[in-house]
């Protein structure tokens, strides 16, 4: 009897984990499915049933996506943790702790002559020879001569920020004399069971702040895929260090006395290091019409969306495109807005196939899920 009670109670469960969403359902999404069956069961009656079983079938069809997304992420994360041993031998040769290069060395003088048989035989107009004549005339390599009395490459996450368009375009005065003393970057992103990419920085000892190391986490919504919190450090400035804040004059004057004085105040100010402050969406943002976001809310938003493309930029940075920025290889902010990379490919339609943490960059306005049809799922039902 007891036997038949547990089997009976595992097979409750098991059905209970089948029925079970792959991914937390929203409210908005409960709300909505709420609101169909209620149109559907106020059908009449010799038309209802089609409508209930086109709803099944519905249900069904999201399941499969959301399976399909499962699974995405499943293999998008096996590939991340691939990476890792690559990335881990090249940041050993950046801290000056791996000094074998031999294996290496070899591999890379086999490149170079292929490479140089490959170019050797593309046939190029006047004009193209030209261009890259100019180009090559106006590429300034990368200055290594202070390296020859240094192990690894210590300047190396410095430089490459420093060549980064994007990424240089949120880095004000003040931010980069702090960025100078940045000796390692590390960033990692898990996709399930909710999105995250985390970013550290490591600095060495300096005068802006007793902070070693920054890092936050930018946590993204599992239906939407928009940055939903960023999870920061407090970071401990030194006395007058703060590129986050800024002093400002403010002449007061005394009503009854009429007498004036002058006030010094301490406002927010533009900053690459404000992505290290915790934030969180404001709750019930998207119950309200744009017209009547406040602007706190709106700032937060805003701020939150940075984070995501920030993020992201640091992210591919790591994992993809270092090498290519710290030699000056990198494109021009007009060819990373148009998304032409080191590794992009030609044809822009294939942009979207690894979505990222976070906001638009990911897809525009909000890519969401995407279906085994290559087509958003916009929302649970259609």
């Amino acid at each position: 009897m007891a036997e038949d009670n547990t089997a009976a109670a595992q097979a409750t469960t098991d059905a209970a984990a089948e029925d079970a969403p792959l991914f937390p359902v929203s409210k908005q999404e409960r709300e909505m499915e709420q609101k169909m069956v209620k149109v559907i069961c106020r059908m009449p009656e010799n038309v209802q049933k089609r409508f209930q079983s086109l709803y099944v079938f519905s249900d069904e069809r999201s399941k499969i996506n959301d399976q399909f997304e499962k699974e995405v992420r499943e293999l998008s994360e096996a590939y991340e943790k691939r990476k890792l041993p690559i990335l881990q031998k090249r940041d050993a040769i950046l801290a000056g702790t791996n000094t074998e290069f031999d294996d290496s060395c070899v591999e890379f003088d086999t490149t170079f002559a292929k490479l140089e048989t490959a170019v050797a035989g593309i046939v190029k107009t006047d004009d193209e020879k030209e261009a890259d004549a100019e180009e090559e005339k106006a590429h300034e390599p990368t200055n290594v001569e202070h390296l020859k009395e240094k192990p690894g490459v210590p300047d190396f996450w410095s430089k490459a920020i420093k060549n980064h368009a994007m990424l240089q375009s949120v880095i004000t005065e003040k931010d980069a004399p702090i960025l100078e003393h940045l000796t390692n970057l590390n960033c990692s992103q898990v996709k399930l069971p909710s999105p995250k990419l985390t970013v550290t920085m490591t600095f060495s000892e300096n005068e802006f702040m007793t902070n070693e190391t920054l890092s936050f986490t930018a946590v993204a919504d599992n239906d939407t895929d928009q940055t939903i919190e960023v999870i920061g450090t407090v970071i401990e400035w030194k006395e007058g260090q703060d590129p986050t804040k800024k002093k400002v004059k403010k002449t007061q004057k005394n009503k009854k006395t009429g007498e004036k004085r002058v006030i010094v105040k301490s406002i927010a100010c533009d900053s690459f290091f404000n992505l290290f402050e915790s934030k969180k969406e404001p709750e019930g943002i998207h119950d309200k019409d744009e017209d009547d976001l406040d602007s706190d809310d709106d700032k937060v938003m805003q701020q939150l969306e940075e984070a995501h493309d920030i993020s992201n930029d640091l992210y591919d940075l790591y994992t993809v495109d270092a090498l290519e920025f710290y030699l000056g290889f990198g494109p021009e902010i007009d060819g990373l807005l148009d998304g032409e990379g080191p590794e992009s490919g030609e044809d822009s339609d294939d942009d979207a196939a690894e979505p990222k943490v976070g906001g638009k960059k990911a897809g525009g306005e909000g890519q969401g899920k995407v279906g085994p049809d290559g087509k958003p799922e916009d929302c649970k039902q259609q």
